[in-house]
């Protein structure tokens, strides 16, 4: 019979397309959700990405164009955005899409000579997976970097972008089996289909357990008031939102068992859709503002939810200085830098300056962002590896969870080639005598572990030499040394910014003055303090966080070195405020 020919025929046609990695086009077009992470170099990946794989004949979902429904809620989709599998999942499966695609983007910016012209070197890294929805197996996964060169930094990194876009989606598109079989599209209903009994179960719990054994709903009058969540923006205990932006996204969920008359924020009128979500921009003028939100269902119950938003004034004055007063923590400090050392190290010319006008600096910021600034500076003689492990323990070890712990250190940094640990030299220690005097940083790494179990907000900013620079002058270096953040990378809750990379000197200069009369810093000090001076204040908010601060300095030591030397920042925490300005340092 010629019938079962042609079937085998037709499989064996199918099979050579399937491993051949060719695409077998069903009747509708493939979706896929699309997501990456990391702020605004994550919207642009997103948009380039989403470009090459429309025209490629997919349908792309992106979480933040997704609404709410009854089977997936608003937090769902916003932790969607942020890259939680789970929720990209649930996204994925209630968009139809069969497929996700989950990246996280960094590019960073350095100068390079080239013909004479000073050009700007962009290099972004994405990480991504490529997952089924269905299993939640990962099909795909891997790290690429992508570099360009140009007169600008932004050209620079829409160069970096273009790179990646091409390589990723080509890869992708052409190696990965990505059509949906009918087998493929079975397990994806089973799996949305999972999805909505769950939530049919929690709501039926939720249900009973509101209303008294034995009533129901259509033998019982609702007396109940609506219930109002608000998701976002999230207030503290005071029912105060502080705020650095223009615009606030006010969004939630109305619950209530009988239907309602309306709701509204401050008097007008406000969409909920079928399951009681809602979502409103504010545009926000200076100064608190006080929401009131409002629910009315048909029974007659009412229900209200008030907090206010206050958004920093500009300027110094009163206002300012009431916003800023809102929720001040205090800063504590210690500042240490050793320029002359009391053995046979090589002296340097500006790490006790850089200790102290940092030092200066930060007291100065009393009564801005923060409430109190208890600053210690040790130099010189002062420091041995003793005194700083038992200052950080007594003096920083009186701040409390809320406050902010800032530790500054500027001098010699060497590895010791036998132990091959990295180590501070102290005023008393040399190479000699490393073991015995100089501050181990496992022992460092251990204060500031036992300091972070009581405080959330830990800062270390180390302008010292991080690897083999041969030593000698303007260079804070001997011997050896290794990558200081390898060493740190147990830490939690901390922001470290270093001076310099694995293999970079950090380097100091006469040049390098703050004002008429200074004698001269280090090149990461004097950058460090030129960005806190507000230069780093790129949104033009008068409020200078970790992130903008990090992306200053990043920016500004290579210029000034020519080159040489390549600031390091981690965060292992949200962007944090960190300098208000509004009153001259």
């Amino acid at each position: 019979m010629p019938f079962p020919c042609v079937h085998i025929l037709q499989m064996l046609v199918f099979l050579f397309f399937f491993f051949a990695g060719v695409p077998i086009h069903a009747g509708e077009p493939r979706k896929i959700l699309l997501t990456v992470a990391e702020g605004e170099q994550g919207r642009d990946a997103e948009s380039l990405l989403a470009k090459d794989f429309i025209g490629s004949g997919f349908q792309v979902v992106l979480p933040e164009h997704m609404t709410p429904s009854k089977w997936i809620t608003a937090r769902d989709l916003s932790e969607a955005t942020k890259g939680k599998v789970c929720k990209l999942r649930k996204a994925a499966a209630f968009s139809g899409a069969g497929l996700i695609f989950e990246g996280r983007i960094r590019t960073t910016f350095n100068s390079e000579e080239l013909l004479g012209m000073k050009m700007e070197k962009a290099v972004t890294t994405i990480t991504y997976k490529l997952l089924s929805t269905a299993s939640g197996k990962i099909l795909k996964t891997d790290c690429k970097t992508f570099r360009e060169v140009n007169r600008s930094s932004d050209e620079a990194r829409q160069g970096a972008l273009e790179k990646m876009r091409t390589e990723i989606t080509e890869t992708l598109i052409r190696k990965i089996p990505i059509e949906l079989t009918s087998c493929h599209e079975k397990a994806i209903e089973e799996y949305r289909k999972s999805l909505e009994r769950e939530k049919q179960r929690q709501t039926a719990s939720s249900t009973s357990e509101s209303r008294p054994s034995g009533q129901s709903k259509s033998t019982t009058r609702d007396t109940v008031p609506p219930e109002i969540i608000l998701i976002s923006p999230v207030q503290n205990d005071r029912d105060l939102v502080l705020t650095l932006k223009n615009l606030e996204i006010i969004e939630g969920q109305v619950k209530d068992d009988s239907p309602l008359v309306f709701f509204r924020i401050n008097n007008e009128d406000t969409e909920v859709n079928g399951d009681g979500f809602f979502s409103k921009a504010i545009v926000l003028k200076k100064g608190d503002c006080k929401f009131i939100l409002e629910a009315l269902d048909n029974a007659g119950n009412r229900a209200i939810k008030e907090f206010s938003l206050s958004r920093k004034p500009n300027g110094s004055g009163p206002e300012a200085r009431a916003w800023a007063t809102a929720k001040m923590p205090t800063l504590w400090g210690l500042s240490i830098g050793v320029s002359k050392y009391g053995s046979t190290a090589v002296d340097l010319k500006y790490a006790h300056l850089d200790a102290q006008s940092l030092s200066r600096f930060l007291k100065d910021q009393e009564g801005n962002l923060f409430k109190e600034v208890h600053f210690k500076t040790l130099v010189n003689q002062e420091v041995t590896r003793d005194v700083v492990l038992k200052t950080i323990s007594s003096h920083l070890g009186k701040a409390s969870e809320n406050d902010v712990a800032f530790i500054f250190i500027a001098g010699h940094g060497i590895k010791h080639s036998q132990t091959g640990s990295y180590y501070f030299m102290p005023y008393d220690a040399d190479f000699n005598t490393a073991l015995s005097k100089g501050l181990r940083m496992s022992d460092f790494n251990e204060a500031i572990n036992i300091l972070s179990k009581n405080v959330r907000k830990v800062i270390v900013a180390m302008d010292t030499c991080h690897a083999g620079a041969i030593g000698g002058s303007g260079e804070r270096a001997m011997g050896g040394g290794e990558d200081l953040t390898r060493v740190l990378e147990a830490a939690s809750g901390r922001f470290i910014l270093a001076a310099s990379k694995g293999g970079e000197a950090s380097l100091e200069n006469e040049k390098f003055k703050l004002h008429e009369g200074d004698s001269g810093h280090g090149a990461f000090t004097y950058a460090l303090i030129k960005g806190m001076s507000g230069e780093s204040d790129y949104d033009g908010d008068l409020c200078i966080t970790l992130q903008e601060l990090s992306h200053y300095v990043a920016k500004q030591v290579p210029r000034l070195t020519d080159g040489c030397q390549h600031p390091y920042f981690r965060s292992e925490g949200t962007d944090m405020p960190f300098i208000l300005l509004g009153k001259e340092p």
